[in-house]
């Protein structure tokens, strides 16, 4: 019983996109082993008549074998194939529902423009989540075409570097220069070196840095364009929300207490 227990019901449903009753009856077969319907709904608590359309769901997600046998029976694949299987297969979907949004968010952009009704780029985005903040710079990174700058407290990073790495490498491989303010360059380059490329870019100063402890507002500016400011929790280390004003006077604004900042440092 200790397996069938609510916790690693969740755990199942949470991680591997499974409903509460195929959780169940992958976890009774792994821990009694081979079993008839009859046994499985005995086990499980699942209705006899729900346990055909479970089992015939968890064979598809590769994660059931049915065993030749009268009265049939079915058992478990080992954890170890059974959530490789299924990781793959939410792997497979993710890379398909990405490319059909791909494809829609064209066809929007496309019908918006010949009908004449594409709406002007927003001024001010106010941002909630981690998830937001990092996809808006991502995409801001992408396409920016000169410069970027940003300027980090104590803590937190605004988002994860190691994820982002490989937009902000794109970007300076089209020649784009940046610059950091931080509050402690060797803990930031632990953040920020996953690669030898990055470590050669910061060892001879094409990436530069600069140690500061007077940014009490982390801020990021793009191309002298796009300005970010990052609104922080300081007790929980962490980046709550932020502004992305797209406006070249408060973008100047910034980078010219970016230059100041970077003077003193």
């Amino acid at each position: 019983m200790i397996l069938r227990t609510n916790n690693f019901i969740r755990k199942l449903m949470d991680s591997l996109n499974l409903t509460s009753y195929e959780s169940k009856a992958y976890l009774a077969l792994v821990e009694m082993g081979t079993l008839t319907v009859s046994r499985l709904s005995e086990i499980s608590g699942i209705p006899r008549s729900k346990c055909y359309d479970v089992l015939r769901g968890l064979i598809l997600k590769g994660m059931v074998s049915k065993v030749s046998s009268k009265p049939v029976k079915y058992q478990a694949l080992p954890p170890e194939l059974a959530f490789n299987n299924r990781v793959s297969q939410l792997s497979d979907e993710i890379s398909k529902k990405i490319e059909k949004a791909e494809k829609t968010k064209k066809q929007l952009l496309n019908f918006l423009k010949v009908k004449g009704t594409l709406s002007k780029e927003i001024k001010i985005l106010f941002l909630e989540n981690i998830r937001s903040i990092t996809s808006a710079i991502e995409n801001d990174v992408v396409k920016a075409e000169k410069e970027i700058l940003i300027a980090m407290t104590r803590a937190p990073a605004f988002h994860d570097w190691a994820k982002s790495m490989n937009k902000f490498k794109s970007a300076y491989f089209k020649g784009v220069s940046y610059r950091f303010l931080v509050y402690s360059a060797k803990q930031f380059i632990e953040k920020i070196s996953i690669s030898n490329d990055v470590k050669n870019w910061i060892k001879e100063k094409r990436i530069k840095i600069r140690e500061t402890s007077l940014v009490y507002q982390p801020f990021a500016v793009i191309d002298g364009k796009i300005g970010y400011i990052f609104l922080t929790d300081p007790m929980r280390r962490i980046t709550v929300s932020a502004l992305r004003i797209q406006d070249e006077r408060f973008a100047m604004h910034l980078k010219t207490h970016f230059e100041l900042l970077w003077s003193m440092s």
